[in-house]
C-alpha cells in the first residue's frame, strides 16, 4: 500500500469476509496498536463471537482463535456488525454465504452499471473449487453448507456473468465465471496497466 502511495491512516473502512488469520491478521501490530488507526472494521457478529471465544483456545481452531483475538479485540469499539443484504457503505452490499464460517460474507461493489463480487472464501481455488463445487475443503466449518452455498453463488454469478474477484485465485484474480460440465471455470480478465 505504501508503494502505491496509500497511507494506512487514510483507510477508513475494512471489510472482513470472516475472521480467519489470512483475512484479519495484520489489523493490529504486535503491541495491539491498530495498523489502520482510522478504519471501521465491518464483519458478522456471530463470526466475531465464535472466532474470539476464549473457551475455544484449546480447540482444533486455537491458532485461528488466537489470531482473531489479537487482531479484533483491541479494535472492539471500531467493529461494525453487518446484516444480510445490508448496503453498509454506498455501493457496498453484504451477502451472507455460510459454510466456510457460520456467517461468511461476500461483498458486492457497485458503481453505476458496473459491479464486482468479492468471493472471499466461497471458492478457495480457481480450478478445484470451481470444477467440483461440491468438493469439501478442510477449512470449511460446515462442509455440506459450504458446498450448497458455493454451488448457489457460483451458479448465479455465472448465469449473470458478474465480474468477480477471487481472493485466493492467481493474481490479479479478476474475471468472471462460466458454467462447465457439473461445475464452472474461471475466465480471467486481461490485465490492463
Amino acid at each position: 500500500m505504501l508503494a502505491a502511495g496509500i497511507e494506512p491512516a487514510h483507510i477508513d473502512a475494512i471489510l472482513c469476509s470472516h475472521p480467519h488469520p489470512d483475512h484479519v491478521g495484520g489489523l493490529c501490530q504486535a503491541d495491539g496498536q491498530p495498523t489502520f488507526p482510522n478504519a471501521s472494521i465491518y464483519l458478522a457478529e456471530n463470526d466475531f463471537a465464535y472466532w474470539t471465544d476464549e473457551a475455544l483456545l484449546d480447540s482444533w481452531a486455537a491458532v485461528a482463535i488466537r489470531v482473531a483475538r489479537a487482531n479484533l479485540l483491541p479494535l472492539r469499539e471500531r467493529l461494525v456488525f453487518i446484516r444480510e443484504g445490508e448496503e453498509l457503505l454506498p455501493g457496498v452490499q453484504a451477502h451472507f454465504t455460510p459454510g466456510h464460517t457460520a456467517e461468511h460474507i461476500c461483498f458486492e461493489l457497485s458503481a453505476g452499471n458496473d459491479s464486482l463480487f468479492l468471493l472471499g472464501d466461497v471458492a478457495h481455488h480457481a480450478v478445484l473449487s470451481l470444477e467440483n463445487p461440491l468438493l469439501n475443503f478442510a477449512a470449511d466449518l460446515d462442509p455440506a453448507t459450504a458446498a450448497k452455498t458455493r454451488t448457489r453463488i457460483l451458479s448465479t454469478l455465472a448465469e449473470q456473468r458478474t465480474r468477480v474477484l477471487g481472493y485466493h485465485f492467481p493474481w490479479p484474480g479478476l474475471g468472471h465465471l462460466a458454467s462447465q460440465g457439473e461445475g464452472f471455470r474461471f475466465v480471467p480478465e486481461p490485465v490492463r496497466w
